[in-house]
C-alpha cells in the first residue's frame, strides 16, 4: 500500500476534525507497515520549566515503546529522547524549550 505524503497544518490539529485526519493517516501507516502504532492514545503534556531537564511520561502501553511523533507544540524548542532507557511503563524525554505544551504519539 502506498501512503501519500501529507503536510499537516499545526493550527488545524487543535480541533477534533484536524486530529481525526492525523489519526486516519496513522491508521493507514499502521496497515502499510504491519506494526502497531497506538495512534488512539495522544499524550498532552507540559515540558519542565528548565531547558534540557529530563522528564518522564507514564505511557500505559503493554510493551516497551520504540518511537514517538511530535504532533504539535506551542512554542520554540526541540523535544527529544533522553538517554534513560524507555521501559514498559515510562518514556523519558528532554526539551530544549521551557514549559512548552506538547502533543505526541508514543508507540
Amino acid at each position: 500500500m502506498k501512503i501519500p505524503h501529507r503536510n499537516f497544518d499545526l493550527d488545524s490539529l487543535q480541533d477534533s476534525n484536524g486530529m481525526s485526519h492525523v489519526l486516519d493517516y496513522f491508521d493507514r501507516i499502521k496497515a502499510a507497515i504491519g506494526t502497531h502504532v497506538d495512534a488512539d492514545k495522544v499524550y498532552d503534556i507540559q515540558t519542565p520549566p528548565v531547558a534540557n531537564q529530563e522528564f518522564k511520561i507514564a505511557h500505559g502501553l503493554k510493551s516497551k515503546p520504540q518511537h514517538f511523533i511530535l504532533v504539535s507544540k506551542d512554542g520554540i524548542g526541540d523535544l527529544y529522547k533522553s538517554v534513560t532507557a524507555w521501559t514498559k511503563t515510562a518514556a523519558y524525554f528532554k526539551c530544549s524549550g521551557t514549559s512548552l505544551k506538547v502533543r505526541l504519539l508514543i508507540w
